[in-house]
C-alpha cells in the first residue's frame, strides 16, 4: 500500500501497526534468505539417566540492509516468508528459471514449444498478445505472463496489473478460446468474440484472494465481483479493526502521480453536538453526520462481535489519519484514479461485510471517465455562489471542483445505496410528498447531502507533488539495445484517448496542458486598460490583486521569485549605500549635477604644430600625384 496511499498516510500507517505490534521494516532491502542449521536441546530425565536430545527444525534467516546504507544490515530469523513481487511495468518479470543450462540463467516461454510460436519481450519475458489475449493460434495468455497492447495508453501493459482487473482478464481469455467451439456435442457456440475494452479496476482492503474455511461461499453466484465478494475471495475484518478501510477505483499510484486529498480529520468540535447557532439539535435532517464518528460507531459495532478486546469493543477504531477522498492525476493532468479512505463503502454503511455501494462506484468512474467533467458540471454554481470574489474560469476543472466532489463522495458513503431497504423505503416516501420538483442530476447530488449535511463541514485539502522521474524509476529494468536504454515511457503503438461513457449528458474534458497542482494563473478580470488610462479599477480592486499574487507565488520562495517592488527585500543599509556611491562614482557627475572631471585646454603651441604638420603631409601627396 506505500505505493497507493501518499507518504502522510503511509506514515500513520506505520505507527498505527507498531501500535498493534506489528513491526515494520522502512525503507530496507533483502539482500540474501539462508536456512540456518538444526538446533538440538538436551535435557535430564529424573527417572532416567539418560540424555534426551530434541532436534528443533530449521528457521529461515534474511539478511536485509537500508536502502540509504549498505553497512547497516540486520539479520532477521522466521518461520514463514511470504513473497509478493511487484508485476506491473518494468518491475517485474516473467521468464523460466533454466535447469542445467550454462549459458543463460532464465529462458523466455517461447523456448518450451517447437516450433518456436510464442514471441516474448526482450526485457521481461512476457508473451506478446493481442487485444483478445490471443499469442498463437489456438494459444492463449492471460495474467501476469502477458502483456497486451493498451490502445488508451499506447503502451504494452500487463494483463492483470495495474491497469486492468485480473478477473476480468481471465473471463475475456477463457470467452475466446470456446468460440465457435462445440460443447459436449451439444452445438453450444458463443457468437462473437470478447476483446477487452476500457477496464477500471476495483480494489477494497476488506476482500483476501482465498475462501475461508469457515464460510461456505456461493460458487453459483452470478453478480459481478464488485457488487459482492468473488467467488474465490472473502471478507475479513482484521485492517478494518485497525483503521485502515480504502477502496480504489482505477489506477491510484502515489509515486508516479499527483494527489489531491481531501480530509477530515479526527478532530471533533461544538458543531457535532450543536447548531450553528448554539442551539441543540432536534431535527435528525438537520445533524451533521461526521465521517469520523460514524467510521467508530461502525467499528465498534462490527469488531463487538468478531473480537474479545475490550478496548475494541467499547471505543471502536479511527481511520487512520481521519477520513477523506483522495483524487490522483498524472504529469498530464489527467484524473487515474479515487480512493475512499475511512469511509464505508458498502449498501449498508453499518454493515461492513454487504455488497459494494453501485451508486458509489459508478460515481467514482464516471469521475475518471469523464476526467472530472462531472464535477464541473454539477458543481460550478455552488462554487460560483460560495466563491464570488475568486478570480477563477469554472470550465476549468479545480481543486474547488475536487472539494465539492469529495463531499458528494462522502455524503454518498455515509448515507449508503438507495437500492438498500432502508434508503429506498426513505426515496419512496420523498417522492410521494411532491413537495419539491428536481431533475435527475440536481436529484443526484442533493439527495445525498441533505440528509448527511456534509456541505457544512469543509474538508481539509493536501497536496503532494509527483516524484521525480530519477526517483520512480528506481528498482526497474532498463531494455538495453545499441542505442542506448529504453525505459517505459516509450510508446509502441497508436494510443484513443476518447473511452465510451454512458452518461451522454457528460462528456470527456480535454484541457490544454493542465497542471497537475490545477493551479492556474489567470488574467485578473479588472486590470488597467492603458489605451484607456483607466487606474481607477486597479485601486478598486486591492483585494482581487492580493488573492491574484498569491496565486502565482510558488509554495517553495526562491530568490529568483520577487513580488513586484521587493527587489531590495533582502538588501540591507550598508549594501544599499556601497551601491549608491558606487553609482555616483560610475555616471561621472556630482549630486548637483556638474561634470567630476574636467577636460584641460589643449595648448595652441600644439595645435598651431598639427596644424603645419597636416598641411605638410597634404603637399607633399599633391607633389607625387603631379
Amino acid at each position: 500500500m506505500s505505493k497507493t496511499l501518499p507518504r502522510y498516510v503511509s506514515s500513520a500507517i506505520t505507527r498505527r501497526l507498531r501500535q498493534h505490534g506489528v513491526e515494520v521494516e522502512e525503507r530496507t532491502m533483502t539482500r540474501y534468505v539462508a536456512m540456518d542449521r538444526p538446533t538440538s536441546s538436551s535435557g535430564t530425565d529424573d527417572s532416567k539417566t539418560s540424555d534426551r536430545r530434541t532436534t528443533m527444525p530449521p528457521r529461515l534467516e534474511l539478511y536485509t540492509v537500508k536502502s540509504y546504507d549498505n553497512l547497516d544490515g540486520k539479520r532477521i530469523l522466521a518461520d514463514l516468508l511470504i513473497l509478493a513481487p511487484s508485476v506491473d511495468g518494468l518491475q517485474g518479470t516473467a521468464v523460466i528459471p533454466a535447469v542445467g543450462s550454462n549459458d543463460d540463467d532464465h529462458l523466455p516461454w517461447s523456448s518450451l514449444i517447437s516450433p518456436p510460436l510464442l514471441t516474448c519481450y526482450l526485457d521481461d519475458g512476457r508473451i506478446s498478445t493481442n487485444a483478445e489475449f490471443q499469442a498463437a493460434s489456438s494459444l492463449y495468455a492471460a495474467g501476469s505472463v502477458a502483456k497486451y497492447p493498451n490502445m488508451h495508453t499506447g503502451k504494452a501493459e500487463v494483463a492483470g496489473g495495474k491497469d486492468i482487473s485480473s478477473e476480468l482478464v481471465g473471463e475475456v481469455a477463457a470467452t475466446n478460446m470456446v468460440v465457435n467451439s462445440d460443447v459436449g456435442g451439444g452445438g453450444r457456440t458463443v457468437d462473437a468474440p470478447c476483446y477487452l475494452k476500457r477496464s477500471i479496476p476495483v480494489w477494497r482492503s476488506d476482500v483476501i484472494p482465498f475462501p475461508d474455511a469457515d464460510n461456505d461461499v456461493d460458487q453459483d453466484s452470478d453478480r459481478p465481483y464488485w457488487r459482492g465478494m468473488r467467488p474465490n475471495s472473502s471478507s475479513t475484518l482484521a485492517l478494518y479493526s485497525m483503521g485502515i478501510h480504502a477502496l480504489c477505483v482505477g489506477r491510484c499510484d502515489s509515486e508516479g502521480m499527483a494527489t489531491h486529498g481531501f480530509w477530515w480529520t479526527n478532530q471533533s468540535t461544538v458543531d457535532s453536538k450543536t447548531g450553528i447557532d448554539g442551539i441543540a439539535k432536534k431535527s435528525i435532517e438537520d445533524q451533521l453526520i461526521r465521517p469520523n464518528d460514524f467510521m467508530r460507531r461502525a467499528t465498534r459495532g462490527m469488531t463487538r462481535r468478531t473480537t474479545a478486546s475490550p478496548l475494541n469493543g467499547k471505543r471502536g477504531s479511527l481511520p487512520v489519519y481521519g477520513s477523506g477522498v483522495i483524487f490522483y492525476v498524472d504529469r498530464s493532468g489527467n484524473i487515474e484514479g479515487v480512493m475512499l479512505w475511512g469511509l464505508p463503502f458498502s449498501m449498508n454503511p453499518n454493515d461492513v461485510q454487504s455488497n459494494l455501494n453501485d451508486e458509489l462506484v459508478e460515481r467514482m468512474k464516471k469521475m475518471i471517465l469523464s476526467n472530472g467533467g462531472v464535477a464541473i458540471r454539477d458543481h460550478s454554481e455552488d462554487i460560483i455562489q460560495k466563491h464570488s470574489g475568486l478570480n477563477m474560469d469554472v470550465s476549468l476543472l479545480s481543486y474547488l471542483h475536487l472539494a465539492e466532489e469529495s463531499k458528494l463522495l462522502a455524503s454518498m458513503a455515509i448515507s449508503g445505496s438507495s437500492s438498500s431497504p432502508a434508503n429506498a423505503r426513505e426515496s419512496a416516501s420523498v417522492g410521494t410528498a411532491g413537495s419539491l420538483m428536481l431533475l435527475p442530476k440536481e436529484l443526484e447530488v442533493n439527495r445525498h447531502t441533505k440528509r448527511v449535511g456534509l456541505r457544512k463541514l469543509s474538508p481539509l485539502h493536501r497536496y503532494t507533488p509527483i516524484k521525480p522521474a530519477g526517483m520512480t524509476n528506481l528498482g526497474k529494468m532498463r531494455r538495453m539495445d545499441g542505442t542506448g536504454v529504453l525505459t517505459e515511457e516509450n510508446d509502441l503503438f497508436y494510443s484513443s484517448m476518447s473511452p465510451h461513457i454512458a452518461d451522454a449528458t457528460c462528456q470527456r474534458v480535454e484541457e490544454f496542458a493542465r497542471p497537475p497542482s490545477l493551479k492556474r494563473v489567470n488574467p485578473m478580470q479588472s486590470w488597467i486598460n492603458l489605451a484607456d488610462g483607466n487606474e481607477g479599477e486597479l485601486q478598486s480592486d486591492p483585494g482581487r490583486r492580493k488573492m491574484q499574487m498569491e496565486r502565482s507565488r510558488p509554495p517553495k520562495e526562491e530568490l529568483l521569485w520577487l513580488r513586484h517592488e521587493e527587489e531590495h527585500r533582502l538588501v540591507n543599509n550598508k549594501n544599499a549605500l556601497a551601491d549608491a556611491f558606487l553609482r555616483n562614482i560610475s555616471s561621472g557627475r556630482f549630486s548637483d549635477g556638474k561634470d567630476a572631471v574636467v577636460q584641460a585646454q589643449v595648448p595652441k603651441m600644439y595645435l598651431r604644430a598639427k596644424e603645419r604638420l597636416n598641411a605638410w603631409v597634404g603637399s607633399s601627396h599633391d607633389e607625387e600625384e603631379d
